[in-house]
């Protein structure tokens, strides 16, 4: 059963819960790759925070991830994509990732990193790899 969500807009107030979620959702796979660097997460989510559609879902009036979508010169990227694990595998990323990919029109572009499992996800949306640079691996959606 699809989880039901809403969402609603991130502020620099939400810093330190988007900090905290992006542990609890990446640390281990960062970690595995020798990269967990919280100093380095927080410049990446203040960054967005001021460049970004950044936006926190929301399910039973409780915040359980985060998306961010910027528009670059050939369409959009989206980061920040971030699940807390307690709502993972119930087709919650799936329903988020359709609906902003419907409001979100033409090229999508992003990077997850190295054999994560997140890849998965976006190929059955029809996102294509590009290519590997360091942890991360390009994937590209062309509309």
């Amino acid at each position: 059963m699809t989880m039901t969500f809403s969402q609603r807009p991130a502020s620099l107030a939400d810093l330190g819960w988007l900090e905290r979620l992006k542990e609890r959702a990446m640390r281990a796979e960062l970690e595995a790759l020798g990269r967990w660097e919280p100093q380095r997460s927080r410049g990446r989510i203040e960054d967005a925070l001021k460049t970004a559609d950044v936006r926190i879902i929301r399910v039973d009036n409780a915040s359980v991830g985060s998306i961010a979508w910027t528009r670059t010169m050939a369409g959009w990227k989206l980061s920040l994509f971030y699940l807390d694990p307690s709502v993972r595998g119930r087709g919650l990323g799936s329903s988020v990732l359709a609906q902003g990919l419907m409001e979100h029109p033409g090229s999508v572009e992003l990077e997850t990193l190295v054999g994560s499992r997140s890849r998965a996800l976006y190929e059955r949306f029809g996102f294509k790899y590009v290519h590997t640079r360091g942890i991360d691996e390009s994937l590209l959606l062309r509309r």
